[in-house]
C-alpha cells in the first residue's frame, strides 16, 4: 500500500519537479553568460591559484582574517 502511495505521489511531482529543474538549468545557462559571473569566476580562480603557489600564506592570512572576525563579532564582558 505505502509503495502505490509513494508512486502516485513520485507521478505527481515528476511533472513538477522537471519543469524547475529545465528552469533552473536556463537561468543558471543565462548566469554563465554575465559579466558579474566571469568577474567572480576570475577571482574564484585566482584564489584558488594563490592558494596552491602559497598554501603558508593563504593559512595564515585567513587565520589572520578569522582572528578579525572572532575578535570583531565576540561579546565584551
Amino acid at each position: 500500500m505505502q509503495q502505490k502511495e509513494y508512486q502516485y505521489q513520485e507521478q505527481e511531482t515528476a511533472p513538477v519537479s522537471n519543469a524547475l529543474n529545465e528552469n533552473i538549468s536556463e537561468y543558471y545557462a543565462h548566469l554563465k553568460t554575465t559579466p558579474v559571473y566571469q568577474t567572480l569566476k576570475k577571482a574564484g580562480d585566482d584564489s584558488i591559484d594563490f592558494i596552491k603557489k602559497n598554501p603558508v600564506k593563504a593559512a595564515l592570512i585567513s587565520l589572520g582574517a578569522g582572528l578579525l572576525v572572532g575578535f570583531l563579532f565576540s561579546r565584551k564582558r
